[in-house]
């Protein structure tokens, strides 16, 4: 897995950076639906104690007054949506967190040679549909303490 961070100090030490942010933290891996994306969910949780995976929302506040991080992942289609991803991360600062972190799963078409999920061509259909529209929509540093790009 090959890392690219923007707006931190390291361009590719993903637990320093995480470690280095004021806490609390919330965090959000987006992306269509790649091992990359679930790689880099489950590398993330093991990697920053106190952190909680997939909290309601209505829990968000409760996690972050007991000093815990916030880590979620965003399904492949929700993920392609700047609106939707632009109200989760303001969901998440509304709700105490001191850093924003976007984790973006960058996709290739070249992961449908690894995925065996894509094995069917409605599932590469699918799957391209959600490559267009991330480079049509590509996420951006803005409001945001880190980027982080992850590739294959």
């Amino acid at each position: 897995m090959n890392i690219e961070i923007q707006g931190g100090s390291s361009d590719s030490d993903l637990t320093l950076e995480l470690q280095l942010l004021p806490k609390p933290i919330g965090i959000v891996v987006f992306g269509p639906h790649t091992f990359t994306k679930c790689a880099a969910y489950s590398l993330i949780f093991m990697e920053l104690p106190g952190t909680v995976k997939d909290p309601k929302r209505s829990a968000f506040r409760t996690v972050f007054q007991n000093n815990g991080n916030i880590l979620i992942l965003m399904d492949e289609d929700d993920s392609c949506s700047p609106v939707l991803r632009k109200t989760l991360f303001t969901a998440l600062k509304n709700a105490g967190a001191e850093s924003l972190v976007g984790v973006y799963a960058k996709p290739s078409l070249d992961a449908a040679s690894t995925d065996t999920w894509l094995s069917s061509p409605e599932s590469l259909q699918r799957f391209s549909n959600q490559v267009r529209r991330m480079e049509e929509n590509p996420p951006t540093l803005e409001g945001l303490e880190r980027l982080i790009i992850v590739t294959k």
